[in-house]
This record gives structure tokens, sequence and C-alpha cells, in this order.
């Protein structure tokens, strides 16, 4: 079953396809931008511009294959599948390639190698676009925190709906991609887990969000088990958003560099 056809999963699609428009209309980027002066799949005597969506609309999907626990899952990322982000990423690439025609990284180029300057026109970028794109290897967003009557699979709490003890610490719980590398925030959540966890068993301070209510669940009993059909329901609905993924898209302008440089 397509997790985009529960009602629980689809109305958790709506808050985040919500948030991503609101971000839209921030200062907060929407597409990376990387250097990279070591040389492409164009060859060593090249550097790239790489332009990545940080905030993409497609949501793709992550299933188990087999019962099997050591066979790989089935990812299917769903690139392009929203046709805001393909508009993204194309005029975050056309200012990739004007970074790299504008002095004084012009002055050491010699020529576009990827993708050419035959690419010109809004649909040859996006065709070229639809050959090329591959992941930033930033996954996330598998067991997203949110309510659970919005299809969310872990609480405030970091625990996992209609669960005792499961907790979930991992950059899967963000329920958005972030424009930024998701070592820190991961770090950040570790941290606040273990005050979590250390506030139950010893006694310790829990995180300050649990004080200003910021932090907030709507599982009247989160830590115990469905009781209800109604609730099985949901609990049915949280799993299957797990089989969700949002994965940034990446990819590489190259441009051909004077031999003297190296």
């Amino acid at each position: 079953m397509n997790p985009s056809t529960n009602q629980y999963v689809s109305l958790g699609y709506q808050g985040i396809y919500q948030a991503n428009v609101d971000m839209m209309l921030s200062q907060i980027g929407q597409v990376e931008l990387l250097l990279s002066l070591t040389g492409s799949s164009a060859g060593d005597d090249t550097f790239s511009v790489q332009a990545a969506l940080q905030h993409p609309f497609s949501m793709g999907e992550l299933y188990i294959a087999t019962p099997n626990p050591f066979d790989y899952p089935v990812i299917n990322p769903n690139y392009f599948s929203h046709p805001a982000d393909i508009v993204m990423l194309r005029e975050g690439i056309k200012l990739a390639r004007k970074i790299g025609q504008t002095s004084p990284l012009s002055d050491s180029v010699i020529s576009e190698a990827v993708p050419g300057p035959d690419v010109q026109t809004d649909e040859q970028w996006e065709a070229w676009l639809r050959t090329v794109i591959g992941t930033e290897y930033h996954p996330g967003c598998t067991c997203s925190m949110m309510p659970l009557e919005f299809g969310g699979v872990v609480d405030a709490n970091l625990k996992v709906y209609g669960t005792s003890n499961l907790r979930v610490a991992d950059s899967s719980v963000f329920p958005i991609q972030f424009a930024a590398h998701l070592m820190a925030p991961t770090y950040g959540l570790a941290e606040q887990a273990a005050m979590i966890i250390k506030s139950q068993y010893n006694g310790t301070p829990a995180p300050a969000a649990f004080y200003n209510g910021t932090a907030t669940s709507s599982s009247a009993n989160p830590s115990g088990t469905a009781s209800n059909s109604n609730n099985n329901n949901q609990s049915d609905a949280a799993s299957r958003l797990s089989t969700s993924i949002s994965a940034m898209g990446v990819l590489v302008l190259a441009f051909i560099l004077p031999s003297l440089l190296f």
C-alpha cells in the first residue's frame, strides 16, 4: 500500500508540504552551491560548481524487500515527482553557470565541459537534469516526529507510538530537510535524547523544551499500546509513514581549466 493513500499519512504530507512552502517565502536557502577545485567526472583538469536542492517537495519511498533483515531495502527517491523541484534546481544550476562565467573565476576557464554550451533553454536544462540527478546523501524523515493523527512515528519523547520502551534518535525523526549538513542537528538530537532518557531513569532535569511547552505530543498515552480500532488504524498509519524518505538532489556543472594551473 502506498503510504500516501492513508488518510493520516496524507495529513502529515500536507503539513510537511506547507512547512516547505513557508520556507520558500523566507530567507532560508533553497539551493546549496558547492565549489570543487579537485577535478570532476569530466576530468582531472576541471573544477565544478554543484547545486543541491535543500527542501525537496518530492517524497520518496523506502520499503522492506524481504523477510531477511540482511537484504537491502527497496529505495525509490522519486526525484522530480513534484514539478517545483526541477524548476528550483534548474534555476540553481543556471546560477552555477553564471558563477563559472564571472570574473575572476572565469579568468581561469577555457570552456564549460558539462553540460556544455548547447544547453540554453529551460526545456534543455530540464531534459539534462533528468539524466544526471543524484543524491547528496542526506537521507532523513523516515520516522517523522509528528502528531499521531498526522501519521507521525515518534512523539516528543522520541518514543515510537504504541510502544513502551522503543525510541528513535537519529536524522530519520526530522519531518523536514535542513539547509545544512545533517551531522550537527543529529548530534543535537542525540543530546536531547540522552537528557530525556536520563530524566526518566535517573531523575535528572529534562530538556528545556518540556518546561516551556514547545514540545508536544498528540497521544494521551504515547508509551502505551493502542486500545481501540481508531488508535489501531493510526498506529498502522504511523508505521507506513516510515516508508517515506526525503533525499536532496545534487548535480554538477563542470568547467575545463588551463593546464598551467596544474
